[in-house]
């Protein structure tokens, strides 16, 4: 293997190298700088072919952009995004995004050294900070295959698990190593953490990364290894005995660690399932730069030397007129956003997802009533059967006109109830540029609101209690509110998109 790079080298006369972060049989990771960014902070796993011939090289760059391609579909808040990929000196690397942050390997060493191990309530957090990532990543027909604790990062920022290292960057590098790249089974995967038919015939699953989950979060509670764990003769785990669990997470553990695959969980959705819901609330620290950040009322501060008395009126009555300009424009425009006709259907579910989704509470708005229905809506009682009726201000002097393609969207309003539990729900449904879904949701002060688009191409729309908007086009979004109130969140689609939103609050 070439000795590996010094710090300070350069590639691709953009990336300065810093440190050797880790090294492998599969490679290397390095913590550079990306000078084209601000001197921005990324990871770089490098890839080397043992084979330095002119057609393992061709093989191995055909390959490579290949499984690259997979690593670019994944988008998600939890798992380090991809940057780029690129050769040099005959070496493949990958660009990704640094998590700052311990492993979970890190945290159980800090753990033996103070004598304890995980509980019941960390673990079962976890779980619920995991699966819905890998509920993600199944969805997209992909598998992550090395799932352990030295693979999660407990993430500095705001402490959540992050997916590092996945075992198609490992694959790729092993069929580098194969002569001739002739088709044969790649072992990937931790030995004690994968099961036994992916190690022996490199085939995996769904059930195969919720296997090698159920084992860590086994390692975590216990704080012994796997095989000290596994019992080799009846093929079962031995572990109850070291650990203070509850027996609806054993149980859970248990099934996800089924020797035999078809008697695992198929889905993390059914793992979620039987975990109860969401898993108890945390305290998360306030993140240094968050995605969005909502603006609270604006407070004015005047200077701390004392105004002419005259000055000090005017000033007052300029701020007086400011304000009421402004409470005027807002309430004319929340009226031009309710004036459109609202319907009350609830969400269309996506038919691969099993979470229902939420009945709609209408919320009925005051001021000026929405126009009758169209004549293809089955008329309500109290709807006038003649269409002769007085048209609105601001409707087509021709009762009879009908609405234009460019007419405003329906708004479909929803009151989304977290309290006093679950503190989570997952949303899904249909959204178009006719339709745009509306949620409402209580927030207390201190109360941490986030957001996360799992599946569609769509944006969301947030605005908080003080009336101000931003629109958000990750599909991650968090805020900690420091005042009560409610914020209206709307899902905005260029095209009709089924998606599905996870919403939840942290103290």
């Amino acid at each position: 293997m070439l000795p590996p790079y010094s710090p300070g080298t350069i590639l691709q006369n953009r990336y300065r190298l810093v440190s050797l972060l880790g090294q492998g049989g599969f490679g290397r990771t390095y913590l550079a700088q990306d000078e084209s960014r601000f001197q921005e902070q990324c990871a770089i796993k490098e890839l080397i072919p043992l084979e330095s011939s002119r057609e393992s090289l061709l093989k191995s760059q055909e390959l490579f952009q290949r499984e690259a391609q997979v690593l670019h579909r994944i988008r998600h808040p939890q798992i380090p995004q991809f940057q780029a990929f690129f050769e040099q000196d005959c070496r493949f690397f990958l660009v990704q995004d640094y998590v700052a942050g311990k492993t979970y390997r890190a945290l159980i060493d800090e753990r033996r050294r103070q004598r304890s191990t995980f509980n019941d309530e960390e673990v079962s957090q976890l779980l619920g900070d995991l699966l819905p990532v890998l509920d993600y990543l199944h969805r997209q027909a992909i598998v992550h295959r090395d799932i352990a604790p030295d693979n999660i990062i407990c993430r500095a920022s705001d402490r959540l698990p992050v997916l590092i290292d996945f075992g198609v960057v490992k694959e790729l590098a092993t069929r580098f190593q194969a002569p001739g790249f002739t088709p044969m089974a790649t072992s990937v995967g931790k030995p004690g953490y994968a099961p036994s038919e992916q190690i022996k015939t490199g085939r995996s699953n769904p059930s195969s990364d919720l296997y090698a989950l159920g084992v860590t979060a086994m390692v975590l509670l216990t704080g012994r290894e796997p095989q000290d764990l596994f019992d080799d003769r009846t093929l079962t785990w031995s572990w109850l005995a070291y650990a203070r669990v509850s027996p609806r997470l054993a149980q859970v553990l248990d099934r996800m660690t089924n020797y035999h695959p078809r008697d695992r969980y198929q889905s993390a959705q059914e793992v979620l399932a039987d975990l109860g819901g969401a898993p108890p609330s945390r305290s998360l620290p306030k993140p240094s730069s968050p995605t969005i950040q909502l603006v609270p009322d604006p407070v004015t501060n005047l200077p701390s030397r004392s105004l002419h008395p005259l000055l000090a009126v005017l000033l007052g009555l300029l701020l007086a007129l400011i304000s009421g300009l402004g409470s005027w424009a807002l309430v004319t425009y929340l009226l031009a956003r309710r004036a459109p006709a609202v319907n009350f259907p609830g969400p269309i579910s996506s038919p691969d997802l099993s979470t229902p989704a939420l009945v709609p509470n209408p919320v009925v708005s005051s001021g000026t009533p929405a126009p009758p229905p169209t004549p293809s809506a089955s008329p309500t009682p109290s709807a006038s059967p003649t269409p002769s009726a007085s048209p609105t201000p601001s409707a087509s002097p021709t009762p009879s006109a009908s609405p234009t393609p460019s007419a405003s969207p329906n708004l479909t309003y929803q009151s989304v109830n977290l309290e006093p539990s679950p503190r989570k729900q997952l949303i899904t449904g249909l959204a178009s540029p006719e339709q745009i879904p509306q949620y409402q949701i209580n927030v207390a002060p201190g109360q941490a609101i986030r957001l996360e688009i799992l599946t569609g191409d769509v944006t969301l729309t947030v605005q908080g209690p003080s009336g101000r908007q931003i629109t958000s086009d990750r599909v991650f979004w968090w805020y900690r509110s420091p005042v009560a109130g409610t914020y209206t969140v709307e899902v905005i689609a260029g095209q009709p998109t089924n998606y599905q939103l996870s919403v939840s609050l942290r103290s």
